[in-house]
């Protein structure tokens, strides 16, 4: 089986950075959209950005204008960003020419495959890959598996045949070589927790589910 590329996403803290970058995930998404509540500030992505070696830095957008992405490019001398689902063609070739591009697509429970290729289709070719992202409405693997999805899971292994798709999805590690052995997706996300308290939090959970990725990888 090829490798599956890992992405983690939503990165606010140094905590999370630094782990992150330790476990040896490709791409450390940073979350730097500055209508969300939860977003890092340039500055605060700065410094987290000096922490951290030996991984690709990702820019993560929604709603952001184009100004705030471009300085966001130029002042931290971004690998790659990510736009929401919402970006329009037009957004995406001028993004396109100024760094690599991730697009997020958001699935609902009631898409089925038709309209999420379709969704996944636009300005396709302008992205680098794609992040469906199942987990937001709640969509797992084991709702995949159980039919609890107007998406099914040979629907999706076809997308992940024809597209650089980067999944999200709650998937338990005792079911992670199941589901990576069965779609064969370009890559997968993670996102870290809360912090228990200022400087510590723990990552049990992450080990397991990173241990069980790297066997598979080897």
């Amino acid at each position: 089986m090829k490798k599956t590329i890992v992405k983690a996403a939503g990165v606010t803290t140094l905590t999370d950075a630094r782990y992150f970058a330790a476990r040896g995930v490709d791409w450390l998404g940073l979350s730097l959209d500055s209508s969300q509540d939860d977003y890092l500030n340039v500055t605060a992505a700065l410094a987290i950005k000096e922490w951290v070696e030996g991984v690709k830095i990702v820019g993560e957008f929604g709603w952001a204008n184009l100004e705030e992405i471009d300085y966001a490019i130029q002042t931290l001398a971004l690998d790659a960003i990510q736009v929401g689902p919402f970006a329009d063609e037009e957004a995406l070739n001028k993004l396109s020419e100024r760094c690599v591009l991730f697009r997020e697509v958001v699935v609902e429970p009631d898409m089925n495959a038709g309209v999420l290729s379709a969704a996944i289709e636009e300005g396709a070719t302008l992205v680098y890959a794609t992040v469906v992202n199942l987990a937001k409405n709640g969509l797992s693997w084991s709702d995949l598996a159980q039919g609890n999805a107007a998406l099914t899971i040979d629907e999706l292994k076809e997308l992940c045949g024809q597209y650089a798709l980067v999944l999200r999805m709650d998937i338990e590690p005792g079911e992670l070589e199941n589901c990576l052995q069965t779609l064969s997706p370009w890559g997968i996300e993670v996102r870290g927790g809360e912090e228990e308290k200022t400087g510590f939090k723990s990552f049990d959970e992450l080990d397991d589910w990173l241990d069980t990725l790297e066997n598979i990888n080897s």
